[in-house]
């Protein structure tokens, strides 16, 4: 799928279906939507949220009105489309927050949780990006993946418009695509953080870790290339059964007894892996 260019008439978006949004949340996910949906020129009207400090810092970056989340009743809300950017265990109560009137769509951001939490409103949707928000810029989802679900096509539409503007990839989805997605990405991407942490440790005071950019940069590369199964590429000592390497780097490892356990947790699976056929 080819990225789409930003619309020329992306100026319009206040006046068109859906370029009215309001955000309930502060957090990563909030910055980064907002930030996101402003820059492609949409007009964000509200800032709802628990947390004040944060949420009218928000509120005023997006040059939007700050709403506190503290009514008992249901609230309106000022909008095309109410994007609830919290942690998926809050967005059932987050939701139930807000009514919505008849031209109103309101949508999660969660990768793993169903649609159906926000079955309460007529219209009703998912907006994930497959990315990272823990560093929210106003160009974060340029290229991003973003799944999408919904429950009619009004706002399917409104969605996938918002993504052509933003430069990202819509993609619409089941929750089984997401979830698998969600795993996925928490597999090469949360975990292989992890281990990008302890390269870093050992490298305290023994040399750069920047030095170890090119044998990453390659990988991925070869990830994003080669469609076969990345472990007919596995490399090191555990690959080729080299103990006398695997004994010295558990040396050095001596006094991090969760590092020790962390690579010998790993040079076994590789050890299991390559004994599987096909992986010889």
């Amino acid at each position: 799928m080819c990225i789409e260019t930003v619309s020329t008439a992306m100026n319009e978006w206040p006046t068109k279906p859906g370029g009215r949004v309001a955000i309930a949340g502060s957090g990563q996910a909030a910055w980064a939507w907002g930030l996101g949906l402003m820059h492609a020129g949409l007009y964000i009207t509200q800032v709802w949220g628990r947390h004040a400090g944060r949420g009218k810092a928000l509120a005023n970056r997006l040059d939007a009105k700050y709403q506190g989340c503290t009514h008992d009743a249901p609230a309106s809300w000022d909008g095309d489309v109410l994007v609830i950017a919290v942690a998926d265990q809050a967005v059932g109560k987050v939701a139930n927050q807000f009514i919505c009137g008849p031209s109103q769509h309101i949508v999660h951001c969660g990768g793993t949780l169903a649609m159906d939490v926000l079955a309460a409103h007529p219209s009703h949707g998912v907006l994930w990006p497959l990315m990272n928000l823990s560093q929210a810029h106003e160009r974060l989802l340029q290229g991003v993946p973003v799944l999408l679900e919904t429950n009619n096509q009004t706002l399917l539409d409104i969605l996938q418009a918002w993504c052509r503007d933003l430069q990202a990839l819509a993609l619409p989805s089941t929750l089984a695509q997401r979830t698998a997605l969600h795993l996925a990405a928490v597999m090469t991407a949360n975990f292989n953080n992890l281990l990008l942490h302890w390269g870093h440790r050992i490298l305290q005071g023994q040399g750069e870790h920047r030095l170890l950019l090119p044998i990453l940069q390659e990988q991925l590369r070869l990830f994003a290339e080669d469609p076969a199964d990345p472990l007919v590429r596995q490399s090191g000592p555990a690959q080729r059964g080299d103990t006398e390497t695997m004994d010295k780097h558990l040396a050095l490892l001596e006094q991090d007894p969760e590092g020790q356990a962390l690579y010998r947790t790993l040079s076994r699976l590789i050890t299991q892996q390559k004994s599987k056929p096909g992986h010889d």
